[in-house]
């Protein structure tokens, strides 16, 4: 299996589960759950990938506050068996912290977020030793990370030029400038792997083939178009786009993590020389697992029970209408 370099956003969620409703100002509401897990995308597929027992072949580069929440992410992260030898301990930043509110009568959430270490991730943050030594460079967390946003076209630039193969990944652009801080890097990116909803926002459609076109014009070569309950948009750079379906007969208990888990699935395969259309299906394999689970990974299972589920669940191949 190729050694993949997982960079981005590492924080703490705190989900509360269920909340479907807001509570009136001044009120205290019940809830069920109340858990804090390790979260941020990069921190996320970490876990994932070594509870898929892969995680001999990754390794994590973040930026946390050096203060409880901080080193409660790396105690995780180590407890789970992450490599977080490149994490950096920033004593002038909070670690980002984000709370998240679980809807259950429509399976989805919403969260306010403190980004503080996050926005202050930079390039210098990276050793070059950390890229040389992977396969894959997995950016993922993209318009949440500071300085950084603004540099990553000249790193992907750099780690093409070493021959690698890039993905990114990106999370909710709190700034709201969306395309202008990803526009100059789309052109080094081997595999893009947004959401729906944050493909609408950076590109003012809601048609997923109006949004392929405009990718491709800004030089974008392979897609995978996370849509949540209908599945991912799979683009290929030449190639008619297609579908492929959520794993059939899934209770969904938690869909926090649910994009993460696909990424790490989809990554898995692809370091195992799969092709695109199979390793999409083994990261939604990942994220079934993942959604019938509480909280961001906990959900997640061994490689070996993924694989014997997707023969049982399939994640099937259709037309995009």
């Amino acid at each position: 299996m190729k050694k993949i370099a997982i960079i981005g956003l590492a924080c703490v969620d705190i989900v509360a589960s269920p909340v479907n409703e807001y509570p009136e100002m001044g009120s205290i509401f019940p809830t069920d759950s109340i858990k804090q897990f390790v979260g941020g995308n990069a921190a996320n597929s970490s876990i994932d990938f070594c509870r898929l027992g892969v995680g001999e072949n990754i390794s994590l580069c973040c930026h946390l506050g050096d203060d409880p929440m901080g080193r409660f992410v790396i105690e995780e992260l180590k407890n789970h068996g992450v490599d977080t030898q490149y994490a950096v301990m920033d004593p002038t930043v909070d670690t980002t912290v984000s709370i998240v509110y679980i809807n259950t009568e429509v399976n989805d959430r919403y969260a306010v977020l403190c980004p503080k270490s996050a926005y202050a991730f930079r390039r210098a943050d990276i050793p070059d030793a950390f890229i040389d030594q992977s396969d894959i460079v997995f950016v993922t967390g993209h318009m949440m990370l500071g300085q950084f946003d603004y540099e990553c076209a000249d790193f992907f630039k750099e780690c093409k030029e070493k021959g690698k193969f890039t993905v990114l990944d990106v999370m909710w652009d709190l700034q709201g400038k969306w395309m202008e801080k990803i526009e100059k890097v789309l052109p080094y990116i081997d595999l893009f792997m947004p959401s729906y909803d944050e493909c609408r926002y950076m590109t003012g459609t809601e048609d997923i083939r109006e949004m392929i076109r405009i990718y491709r014009e800004k030089g974008t070569r392979d897609m995978v178009i996370k849509w949540g309950k209908h599945g991912v948009v799979i683009a290929q750079y030449g190639e008619e786009p297609y579908i492929v379906s959520p794993c059939e007969n899934v209770n969904v208990l938690d869909t926090v993590g649910a994009g993460d888990a696909f990424c790490t699935g989809t990554l898995t395969a692809l370091a195992m020389g799969k092709p695109l259309q199979e390793a999409a299906q083994l990261g939604s394999a990942v994220s079934a697992f993942c959604i019938q689970g509480s909280g961001t990974y906990s959900g997640v299972r061994s490689l070996e029970e993924t694989v014997a589920f997707l023969k049982d669940h399939p994640a099937r191949i259709q037309p995009l209408d």
